[in-house]
């Protein structure tokens, strides 16, 4: 693969937008920082703009916006235990299994 194609493959999904790119730098950034809550915000009002701009939310520049907000909203809820419950962030599940109107707990 030659360099012109390797830099037109880098560019395919460039976002265009320049507020969009910026406030999705910052999230970016505050991903790697674990500065999680900051993060949501910068990176959800990155793809609101894509998705305003673009008039779908499948855009291909939307898969990096949306993997960084996935992983942002996924350990700030981790890091706020209160969320998911303390037990899920400690390895222990409790599963609810439904039977003939009765609820049952088990440990998974």
């Amino acid at each position: 693969m030659s360099l012109a194609a390797t830099t037109a493959s880098t560019n395919l999904f460039e976002i265009k937008d320049e507020d969009a790119n910026a406030s999705f730098l910052l999230g970016k950034r505050d991903v790697l920082l674990n500065n999680y809550q900051a993060a949501c915000d910068h990176l959800s009002k990155t793809c609101e703009r894509i998705v305003k701009i673009r008039e779908s939310d499948t855009a291909p520049e939307l898969a990096e916006p949306y993997f960084y907000y996935g992983q942002a909203l996924l350990y700030l809820g981790l890091s706020e235990q209160q969320v998911f419950g303390s037990d899920i962030v400690k390895g222990k599940l409790n599963v609810i299994v439904f039977r003939s109107e009765k609820f049952h707990m088990r440990s998974a």
